[in-house]
């Protein structure tokens, strides 16, 4: 026996079995072995589930040696989609006991003791309210889900919304009010909800303004007329209309064929007696400086659009607002910029 303590048995670990490695018989290795652990103190430092190591022992008071053998490319891929599936595992089976939880307290039902049996019966009751309601809407029972416009109102303020409560109200309380009522302005059905919301809200009031109309002037022989000036870039006119005409226009005492040749021009001055039906009932008169014919038809436009609102009522000077005949067009000429060719235009680079 005392031979065998002096010999050096050398022992290698495969799975959970320690395996003689030399040629003496197995017998002798265990009794080696439980003499060895008997006589010293075994240090076995592991790093890793899969890292193998081998154990040396001796026979003398020597302390034991852990030699540490590194994992292959497998064991660490094994490793490592391991314990990506662990913290993927472990994270659905949270969400679902949030879910689980969620749908016991929408139920009414007791969280902790809510189970498996209990989550299928309420699904198949989901599924059949659904299908319900599916069926409704396809016979025309109901409507179908409309959103809820509100887009010409207002949430009222704070010192309405404290007379309606009778108490005074934080400026952190009304927030949140109007919070949660947005959030069941996007919820669906929202419109049968619409008499109690529109209770917090309050209508906007289009405020226009109106251009005072000048009225109907009368010169010596009865006829009456009407001036308006009007301006487009940099070009200013002054028109005078007048009634009981026949459609004659004359621009800076010439024809309107003569001064605009370009036809564009010529619908531009004649399309607001076109648009109130007046055509080649009226006279004009026009006084035109600066800017371009471009500019000029534009400002007569507008000029003679302005006039003509003392021949017609109300409703139709509204349509002609509409149209944006009463409105001036604030387009301008881009200026130059400098270090460059024009407005926009660059100069030509050339790398060398």
């Amino acid at each position: 026996m005392a031979n065998l303590h002096r010999q050096r048995v050398k022992q290698v670990k495969i799975g959970r079995q320690w395996r003689c490695t030399s040629k003496m018989a197995a017998s002798k290795a265990r009794v080696n072995f439980v003499v060895t652990f008997l006589r010293n103190r075994i240090t076995v430092r592991k790093l890793c589930p899969v890292t193998r190591f081998e154990k040396v022992a001796f026979t003398s008071g020597v302390k034991e040696e852990v030699k540490e053998v590194a994992p292959s490319r497998a064991e660490m891929a094994y490793t490592a989609k391991k314990s990506a599936y662990d913290a993927l595992f472990k994270k659905e089976v949270e969400e679902f006991e949030r879910g689980k939880r969620h749908l016991a307290n929408m139920m009414g039902e007791d969280p902790e003791n809510f189970s498996q049996k209990d989550i299928d019966d309420t699904y198949a009751k989901l599924l059949e309210v659904q299908e319900i309601e599916n069926n409704k809407l396809s016979k025309g029972i109901f409507d179908a889900d409309e959103p809820l416009y509100l887009t010409r109102s207002v949430w009222i303020e704070k010192n309405a919304l404290e007379k309606i409560v009778l108490e005074n109200i934080s400026n952190h309380d009304y927030n949140r009010f109007i919070r949660l009522l947005e959030r069941i302005i996007q919820q669906p059905y929202a419109k049968h909800a619409q008499d109690y919301i529109m209770q917090f809200r309050k209508d906007i009031v289009a405020v226009t303004s109106k251009d005072v109309v000048d009225p109907i002037k009368h010169d010596e022989n009865g006829i009456g007329y009407a001036e308006a000036d009007g301006s487009r870039k940099r070009a200013k006119a002054h028109v005078v209309v007048r009634e009981k005409g026949t459609g004659i226009v004359k621009i800076n005492g010439k024809d309107l064929i003569d001064y605009f040749w370009n036809i564009q021009d010529r619908e531009q001055i004649m399309f607001p007696f076109q648009f109130v039906d007046k055509l080649g009932e009226f006279d004009m008169e026009c006084t035109v400086t600066g800017g371009g014919l471009s500019g000029q038809a534009g400002a007569i436009r507008l000029a003679s659009s302005r006039a003509l609102r003392s021949f017609v009522n109300e409703e139709q000077i509204e349509h002609m607002r509409q149209a944006g005949l009463l409105t001036q067009d604030p387009r301008i000429v881009e200026r130059k910029k400098p270090g460059q060719k024009g407005a926009r235009k660059k100069f030509t680079w050339k790398k060398r």
